[in-house]
């Protein structure tokens, strides 16, 4: 309610208070032996206004003017404080639990292992035209598969001229690289250096050594 509203509400009920307490003074006149006066009592804007009856003595009479309480205007609200886009609400659980993640086991780093070696020296005698002996010395390297990775030659001094023509002839021609890379166990080399008995003496060799490796 406005305060131009409760002015006027005053106003109207000073002027409804002089008109009833002129009525009420007529009346005694006319017929002073019982007289009931209603006079509105508020209390707020918000109630309705109860009538109340007053009963006078004869020859009394009533003057002045019928005030009425002052209206109070209605609590505001209080205003609602402003939300600040953020919510109290407890984040919600999984309640089933996760597997635990194992790491994979790394698998072991492997090495080459470490290759036997196996070395094979041997003496080999052969005969020659003229009934004597001859001699060679061979050694072969040869690893835990079997495969010849080195080979050399030599002899001992020769019986006679044709042989000194034969041996040094072998040993000039000899190259390692014909039997590094064979299988002992089939490994042969061609005539070399028109030498074939000691070609012959030297394939004779290969045999027996792969004898003793493979047993």
């Amino acid at each position: 309610m406005t305060k131009e509203q409760k002015l006027l509400l005053l106003f109207v009920l000073i002027i409804a208070g002089s008109g009833a307490g002129l009525y009420i003074s007529k009346q005694m006149k006319q017929n002073p032996t019982d007289v009931s006066i209603s006079v509105i009592n508020t209390t707020s804007t918000t109630q309705v206004p109860q009538a109340t009856t007053t009963k006078l003595a004869p020859n009394t009479e009533v003057r002045g003017t019928v005030s009425a309480a002052p209206i109070k205007p209605a609590p505001k609200p209080a205003p609602k404080p402003a939300s600040s886009g953020t919510s109290n609400v407890a984040p919600v659980k999984d309640p089933t639990p996760k597997p635990a993640v194992t790491q994979p086991t790394p698998e072991p780093v492997v090495t080459n292992p470490q290759v036997k070696i196996n070395t094979i020296t041997e003496k080999t005698t052969y005969s020659v035209p003229s009934g004597k002996i001859e001699t060679i010395n061979v050694t072969l390297v040869v690893d835990d598969t079997g495969i010849i990775t080195d080979a050399s030659f030599s002899y001992d001094p020769p019986t006679d001229r044709e042989s000194v023509q034969y041996l040094s002839g072998f040993q000039r021609s000899f190259n390692k690289s014909v039997l590094v890379g064979q299988k002992l166990s089939g490994a042969k080399i061609p005539r070399t250096g028109g030498a074939s008995l000691t070609t012959n003496a030297f394939n004779k060799f290969l045999v027996t050594a792969s004898t003793k490796i493979n047993g």
